[in-house]
């Protein structure tokens, strides 16, 4: 939704800064609580955050946020967002009609039956493979930046952190000795 909203389907952030928490017990070793401020070329700052971390965030603009919902777009008039089916900072917003002309994002109730209706039509589908790899590289600069402590900055055009050989380390692992990459 965010990269809908920003218009960046084939683009990612440049600049990863964040916190969060890395269990030390139990049997997972992925990022339990997130909170990273992302900037894309064209200076949008996107937050993104785990569900917890949001809840405290949205607990006094929004008491109703429930764990899940959604992006809030914020801007120069007020914010925005799908969160508890819609939410705005001007209350007026929900009753706005839109106008023809008014931009909107894509709506996808289903990603499963949209791909299975585009194997059928042709069509591209509403999340082509590009997009998804720039929403993955999200989260993996996202997880290098708490995991590292550090500013991550990424080159958009060779797909590689730039100064930083120890946050590069992040991006891949040793295979097993019977799996291999041809």
């Amino acid at each position: 939704m965010a990269q809908w909203g920003n218009k960046s389907d084939h683009t990612s952030p440049i600049r990863y800064q964040g916190t969060g928490m890395v269990p030390n017990e139990g049997i997972f070793r992925t990022l339990a609580r997130w909170d990273v401020m992302c900037t894309y070329e064209n200076g949008v700052t996107m937050r993104m955050m785990d569900h917890r971390t949001a809840r405290e965030a949205m607990k006094e603009k929004l008491p109703g946020y429930r764990d899940g919902d959604g992006t809030v777009f914020h801007g120069t008039e007020g914010w925005i967002g799908d969160a508890c089916g819609f939410c705005a900072s001007d209350n007026k917003q929900w009753k706005t009609a839109f106008k023809a002309t008014d931009e909107r994002l894509p709506v996808s109730p289903e990603h499963n039956r949209n791909f299975i209706d585009c194997v059928k039509s042709r069509k591209e589908t509403m999340c082509p493979v590009e997009m998804a790899i720039r929403c993955d590289t999200i989260c993996h600069m996202a997880n290098a930046a708490v995991r590292t402590g550090r500013v991550i900055n990424w080159d958009l055009k060779k797909e590689e952190i730039v100064g930083d050989p120890e946050a590069t380390k992040l991006l891949s692992r040793p295979f097993r000795p019977e799996w291999k990459v041809w």
